[in-house]
């Protein structure tokens, strides 16, 4: 008799499709009420802030702007839940534009230098924007301050940041063009009078094997502007061979009555060229000297041959033989 009374009877089929149906009813009344709730919670005003982009137009072409401005505005507003969500959610913001000229007029400092423009002065191209459900109560920041200059401008040289990593074999076979190679600057005299050049923007090229044509856009400097934004820049470069030359060595500040030659009287060149310009190379395009000032000063026992004369196209990589014996011999 024990036994059977602690014998467990499992409901059956019918007993758990009711409970199953009554959990079913259970949880879809508490999600139709959290749906309400939450309606009724989104009706209902709070208080919050939201960011908005701005642009500065129409700046004044005799002054610079030499302060920070500031980039975002964000006010306090006060709305229902559904405009807050819409707002938290909206990907793109329209931007508030701020037209420096038209406020100039009748609010600059003393000094005529300084523009002070309360953010308050927006509360209406904010309110076109949100509508009459929104309210606008706050700025961040309460004011835009901007500090002018006078602008002066200067033609300054362009200094080109560009960075090759040759192949193997390849070098380049000409001066780098850039296309203006000056350009006219404007901004505050401390910052003008001060520059020597303009930089562009840093650009690094690998495995470079053929010629280079690229636009590089000048450096960025808020208080500075250019009368264009980028150049245009050109490096000729081609695979190059080594190869060699004999070119004939000849004696300078010989004193009168001497005479001097040297062993050998000819040396060997190495260099480095274009293939394009390899038949373009002969020995009457170097010129090779020994200095007899030195030997009257020093009476050294060999003389150095020196290179003063080569073509612009080549790299040299050595001289062979560069220390010479001599005879310096009166006449």
């Amino acid at each position: 008799m024990a036994d059977e009374k602690n014998v467990l009877i499992a409901p059956g089929p019918a007993k758990r499709l009711r409970l199953d149906r009554r959990l079913t009813i259970v949880l879809v009344c508490f999600f139709i009420s959290t749906i309400f709730w939450l309606l009724i919670a989104l009706t209902h005003e709070y208080n919050s802030q939201i960011s908005f982009p701005v642009v500065y137009k129409n700046l004044p072409g005799k002054k610079v702007i030499i302060n920070e401005l500031p980039d975002s505005m964000t006010l306090q507003i006060r709305t229902n839940g559904f405009r807050l969500l819409s707002y938290e959610f909206s990907s793109r913001r329209k931007s508030i534009e701020v037209d420096v000229a038209s406020r100039m007029a009748g609010t600059l400092g003393a000094n005529n230098e300084v523009l002070a423009l309360p953010s308050k002065t927006f509360t209406a191209d904010f309110s076109r924007q949100f509508g009459p459900e929104v309210s606008i109560t706050g700025f961040f920041p309460d004011s835009i301050v901007f500090y002018f200059s006078e602008k002066i401008s200067k033609r300054l040289p362009v200094k080109v940041n560009l960075k090759l990593e040759m192949d193997k074999q390849h070098s380049a076979t000409g001066r780098t063009q850039v296309i203006p190679d000056t350009v006219e600057v404007s901004g505050p005299p401390s910052v003008i009078q001060k520059l020597k050049y303009v930089e562009t923007d840093q650009v690094n090229l690998e495995n470079v094997r053929a010629s280079v044509e690229l636009s590089m856009p000048l450096a960025k400097n808020r208080l500075l502007t250019y009368n264009t934004g980028q150049v245009q820049v050109k490096v000729p470069i081609e695979k190059f061979t080594e190869s060699s030359i004999e070119a004939r060595v000849r004696a300078v500040n010989v004193p009168a009555g001497y005479t001097m030659k040297t062993f050998p009287d000819k040396v060997t060149i190495r260099y480095q060229v274009a293939l394009s310009k390899f038949n373009d190379i002969k020995d009457y395009n170097f010129d090779v000297i020994v200095n007899a000032e030195s030997i009257t000063k020093l009476n050294p026992s060999k003389v150095k041959a020196e290179l003063v004369v080569f073509p612009e196209m080549v790299k040299i990589t050595g001289i062979e033989p560069d220390m010479l014996d001599y005879i310096l011999r009166k006449q």
